[in-house]
């Protein structure tokens, strides 16, 4: 006579089976990541090579706050001099109360090593308070955020229009002075800020 035992359940085995094959696994995945090279570190481009790129904005923050955006339809990276060349650039300066001043050109030119951005050709600009600005070459020196330009200049706004040589101004004071001949036409001056 022949018995037959009833199989003895071994609840833990599948268990474990799934465990060790987990093990496995993960042993397989550290094995394989040592063994693959080691990526290379990331490289500046070489001097000499330029890189261009469309609908790109460059930013800098002073402390907590934007300090500048400079945006262009193109813009010419340039290893060797490690500047940037802008064609059809929007600019935004702002200052430390919130307000801004806005200007566009036909190029411009930023110099990584000082933050200093030279626009050129047909350089237009206008702050919030409706005053506007018009001239070929305007320079901002970020360090100072002051903005100069080296040609005539024409200012105009608030009931008034003042042309002259060159322009120095402070944007974290306000302060705008126009140099050389100077000619003012005044209609309704109106220079509170209202």
């Amino acid at each position: 006579m022949i018995r037959v035992l009833s199989k003895t359940k071994q609840p833990h085995l599948g268990l474990l089976t799934l465990l060790a094959l987990a093990v496995i696994g993960i042993g397989i995945y550290y094995y394989a990541r040592s063994a693959a090279p080691a990526p290379a570190p990331a490289k500046l481009l070489p001097p000499g090579v330029n890189l261009e790129l469309t609908r790109v904005r460059f930013f800098e923050f002073q402390g907590n706050r934007l300090a500048w955006e400079l945006s262009g339809a193109s813009v010419t990276y340039r290893a060797g001099d490690q500047d940037l060349l802008f064609v059809r650039p929007e600019a935004r300066f702002f200052q430390e109360d919130g307000q801004e001043f806005s200007a566009s050109s036909r190029r411009a030119h930023y110099w990584t090593r000082d933050s200093r951005i030279e626009m050129s050709g047909e350089v237009k600009g206008q702050d919030q308070q409706g005053l506007h600005l018009e001239t070929e070459e305007l320079v901002y020196l970020g360090q100072s955020q002051e903005l100069k330009s080296t040609g005539p200049v024409k200012v105009w706004g608030r009931g008034a229009t003042l042309e002259g040589q060159r322009l120095h101004a402070d944007l974290s004071t306000r302060e705008i002075q126009v140099q050389g001949p100077v000619r003012l036409r005044a209609e309704k001056l109106n220079w509170s800020g209202g």
